[in-house]
């Protein structure tokens, strides 16, 4: 052997051989999620977080500095650097995965470096216009703003409240069970008064089965995810909000419950984040400890009884 043959074939071995295409390397890792049990929310974000990559890929190879192409690649379209992070965070699981099975070399991982904003939360004016009872009683108006009683008042996620069915609402003992979560656990969320009260005349109107979904369509199927997005975008525009984003309630409720001293433990119990800290891990709430806080996070209703009338 010639001096220097085995450092040659070991620093050009990956880059001869040709490449897997990234559609397939994506659907094989894909698949590889749904059968470890990952949310098909989670690998519907790396379908479509990596749409961009696979436009700039078209007709290059992956090598160790393909990412930082990409990041140039994404600045020259313009793209927020925070947006930048987010494709890069779904793109790299994906490309670890075909260096593991040998089709793509290792790639360096960076991330852009940017000034942080503060999160986007609704003003208290805002909250005040959205949670007004609206002048009309059709079952969609009802609807939406009983969803954004729920949002505003618990913070769960959009895709917790879609899933939500009338059975999950406990009204005797003031709770919400929400069975499909980010984590994979189910999880009790309190009702505060004032909510409770809008759910009550909310689930009196509906008129529902146990089994059917607490927010459904119109037709009484299951909202999907761009449906919710677009009834509460103009469920605020209606009420001259022009703010629309979902998530900003769960913000706008974890700020508050801060501002408000809430026990940290008691507000991961309510918002369903993980936490690996042995002391959380060992933290055991009872709902009755979150019912005890959850009036002084929620908003509250100006009157206790409705002014509603059955819808027929």
């Amino acid at each position: 052997m010639r001096k220097g043959e085995k450092v040659g074939k070991v620093q050009f071995n990956t880059n001869d051989k040709k490449q897997k295409p990234y559609d397939e390397v994506l659907e094989e890792y894909c698949e590889l999620c749904k059968r470890r049990g990952l949310a098909e929310i989670t690998i519907k974000g790396y379908r479509y977080s990596t749409r961009y990559f696979k436009k700039f890929n078209e007709n290059t190879m992956i090598n160790r500095n393909t990412i930082l192409d990409y990041i140039k690649y994404l600045q020259d379209n313009n793209f927020k650097w925070t947006t930048i992070n987010s494709y890069i965070r779904k793109l790299t699981p994906v490309l670890n995965y075909g260096f593991e099975m040998g089709h793509y070399p290792k790639v360096k991982v960076q991330y852009v470096k940017g000034q942080k904003e503060a999160k986007e939360i609704y003003t208290q004016e805002e909250l005040s216009k959205l949670l007004e009872k609206p002048k009309a009683k059709d079952f969609v108006n009802i609807r939406n703003w009983t969803m954004t009683w729920v949002f505003a008042s618990t913070g769960i996620r959009r895709t917790e409240l879609i899933n939500l069915k009338v059975s999950n609402v406990n009204l005797l003992e003031r709770t919400l069970l929400l069975n499909t979560t980010k984590n994979k656990t189910a999880r009790y969320v309190p009702i505060s008064s004032s909510l409770y009260d809008v759910l009550c005349e909310y689930i009196e109107l509906r008129n529902g089965k146990n089994s059917d979904y607490l927010f459904p369509t119109v037709y009484n199927t299951k909202m999907s995810t761009s449906a919710i997005n677009k009834e509460l975008q103009n469920y605020n525009l209606s009420k001259g909000v022009l703010r629309s984003s979902i998530h900003a309630y769960r913000h706008t409720f974890i700020t508050n419950a801060v501002n408000s001293n809430v026990n940290i433990l008691l507000l991961k119990k309510i918002t369903g984040h993980s936490s690996t800290t042995t002391l959380s891990g060992y933290y055991n709430a009872k709902i009755n400890d979150t019912l005890d806080i959850i009036d002084t996070i929620a908003p509250k209703s100006d009157k206790r009884h409705s002014k509603f009338t059955k819808i027929k």
